[in-house]
């Protein structure tokens, strides 16, 4: 997947509650994945991404178009979302819009061939 690509700020960490694990013996902290959602209408770079991206983040979502991203995103509170920009129903523009005006923590990467520059400012007003 050569292209451009857009800075994203870093998901966040957290550490599972240290309050919880001195109290509760039974508790294993373990380190915490951070949650994504992928959004891209080929089932086949939706895999590709998940598959290379599960040593390290947990995905809670794979979206075929943009409605579905923005849902799965309200639905599961990720913190991070990648996107194609040319996802069905709207693109990565209209998705950013609406899960920024929902979930303003969420990152947002856009994944991306060949766009202009002016497509790509347009997605960073947006909110990416």
């Amino acid at each position: 997947m050569a292209g451009n690509i857009i800075p994203a700020p870093s998901l966040p960490t957290t550490q599972h509650h240290s309050a919880m694990a001195a109290s509760d013996e039974s508790f294993e902290a373990g380190p915490h994945r951070p949650r994504l959602v992928i959004a891209d209408d080929d089932e086949v770079v939706r895999s590709t991404v998940i598959a290379q991206l599960s040593d390290s983040f947990e995905c809670v979502g794979a979206a075929k178009d943009a409605p579905e991203a923005v849902a799965i995103v309200a639905a599961q509170s990720p913190e991070g979302v990648i996107l194609d920009v040319n996802v069905p129903g709207g693109g990565a523009v209209r998705a950013t819009r609406e899960i920024r005006a929902d979930s303003p923590d969420t990152a947002i990467v856009i994944l991306s061939v060949d766009e202009t520059a002016a497509d790509l400012v347009e997605l960073l007003t947006a909110g990416a």
